[in-house]
């Protein structure tokens, strides 16, 4: 599958507009975790992501403790060096080996800093308790918000089925028409929870679909801040005579 790609700032690479988010695959006993995974589930997904055109991978040292960045590095070993996608890590945040479930501190310290990042390659090179605290604790699964979500997420569905996709596209898709979004950060357990966003990457959402979705928003009181991409200036196309 082809799918479109943006240029990453002035880099000279170009990224697709949908990435691998690695942060649920870095499994559980830490303090953000999403719960549980398979290490197995976690490559499939990744593989079936990369199968269908996805070219880069989005990870972070504190996913999963490390744990995260070490299940990429295995995928990285058995793919050949012309097929691995792209990998973007983070640093900043330090956690407590002896407490590991504590809430990591946020430390942007040059010699921390300095001293994370050879950390992050060693883990890359390496081959190599439930908990599902993220999903409990964050301000987006409590309520009101719950419900709230869970209405925008209803209204949605018609958008999807008048472009044959799913809800979850829509919603990247709509992340996607901001001026200034080179690409999305979606995460998967699975090849088929890929299969749920994928179609995001070639997804053009129509004026009359984002004024839709912004009336939504509006309606259910889900999230905050601006509900719709602005528009483009006008062009003055009036000739100057002569």
């Amino acid at each position: 599958m082809k799918l479109p790609k943006r240029p990453l700032g002035l880099s000279g690479v170009e990224i697709t507009t949908v990435g691998f988010g690695a942060w649920a695959i870095g499994g559980g006993g830490w303090a953000f975790s999403w719960g549980p995974q398979n290490d197995d589930a976690s490559l499939s997904a990744m593989r079936h992501a990369i199968e269908l055109g996805i070219n880069w991978i989005d990870t972070a040292a504190v996913y999963g403790l490390g744990h995260s960045e070490e299940v990429v590095g295995r995928l990285l070993k058995e793919l050949p060096a012309d097929e691995r996608p792209l990998v973007f890590t983070k640093c900043g945040l330090v956690w407590d080996e002896r407490d590991r479930t504590s809430e990591p501190r946020r430390v942007l310290a040059p010699r921390s800093i300095r001293l994370e990042s050879p950390t992050s390659m060693r883990r890359f090179s390496k081959v190599a308790r439930r908990s599902g605290t993220l999903i409990r604790r964050s301000v987006h699964f409590q309520e009101p918000n719950l419900t709230a979500n869970l209405a925008l997420r209803d209204r949605l569905r018609p958008i999807g089925e008048r472009h044959g996709s799913t809800v979850s596209a829509v919603a990247v898709a709509w992340t996607l028409s901001w001026p200034g979004v080179t690409g999305a950060i979606v995460g998967a357990r699975s090849p088929e929870q890929v299969d749920g966003w994928i179609g995001a990457a070639g997804l053009e959402l129509t004026r009359t679909d984002l004024a839709e979705i912004a009336r939504a928003i509006a309606d259910t009181g889900a999230g905050s801040g601006p509900t719709e991409p602005a528009r483009p200036a006008p062009i003055n196309l009036a000739q100057t005579p002569a």
